[in-house]
């Protein structure tokens, strides 16, 4: 249904794009909330699980000139997802490339009913980054609270790569004291603006099992910077803690906070 000097076969089914290659190799998409522009075909019979085979970028150039004629620039935020390596590499160049004019569509799928669809959106974000995807952050924010976890991990994934946004700050507080450790990861890149997550920071440094965590707990105190000097006695602590990663980043946040 459509040209790009490639021949394919095309369907929606049950919440799916399916998409057969010449060699009969089939891609499947998660792209639920999306209306084709044009009717397609139904098929009754869609494997759950596409094993495509190795296929080269022009392949997957062709692919997402598709999906975009037809869905749109949403369309590459499931892509940007996608299992398939050339497919998810090329989406992410093309988001990039979009930047800010990508965003307000983005922004929209962070609504769509499908969860799928959302935190593809929230993941196509955190691609876009900073400056561009800014205007993102009151959605992202809202996303935080969203019913599905993985919509949560993107969104909180994507407010790490666009930085400074201190509204987002309370929500992720609560993310981090349920122990996600994106949460922290975030919180570093907001930086001096989350200084009221000290106290919080202070605890998964201290009292958290996993060591990638209390290791992001420091990282972010250290981007804190001079405000998180009530963590100073707990990074020192922190010097010894049985985790080499955890102990790096403990000197190099009191580095960061005591000049």
């Amino acid at each position: 249904y459509w040209n790009r000097g490639y021949a394919y076969a095309g369907a929606v089914y049950e919440g799916h794009m399916a998409l057969t290659l010449p060699t009969g190799d089939e891609l499947l998409f998660h792209i639920r909330g999306i209306d084709p522009v044009d009717p397609m075909e139904r098929v009754e019979d869609l494997r759950s699980t596409a094993k495509a085979a190795p296929f080269e970028n022009a392949w997957a150039a062709a692919l997402l000139d598709g999906l975009v004629q037809v869905w749109g620039v949403q369309s590459l935020a499931a892509a940007c997802v996608s299992q398939y390596i050339d497919v998810r590499s090329l989406a992410r160049d093309r988001l990039e490339d979009a930047g800010r004019e990508a965003v307000p569509a983005l922004i929209q799928a962070l609504e769509d009913e499908a969860g799928s669809l959302r935190a593809a959106a929230a993941a196509a974000l955190g691609v876009i980054g900073r400056p561009a995807a800014q205007e993102a952050v009151p959605a992202l924010t809202k996303a935080l609270e969203d019913e599905e976890r993985l919509v949560r991990v993107w969104a909180i994934g994507a407010l790490g790569a666009i930085g400074p946004g201190a509204q987002a700050v309370p929500a992720l507080l609560r993310l981090l004291e349920d122990g996600e450790l994106g949460a922290a990861r975030a919180l570093e890149a907001i930086g001096p603006e989350a200084s009221e997550a000290v106290p919080y920071l202070i605890r998964a440094l201290a009292e958290d099992r996993h060591q990638r965590t209390r290791a992001a707990a420091a990282k972010a105190l250290g981007a804190i910077g001079p405000a998180a000097q009530e963590a100073v006695p707990a990074l020192r602590k922190a010097l010894e803690d049985r985790s080499p990663s955890v102990r790096q980043a403990a000197a190099e946040a009191l580095a960061a906070i005591t000049g």
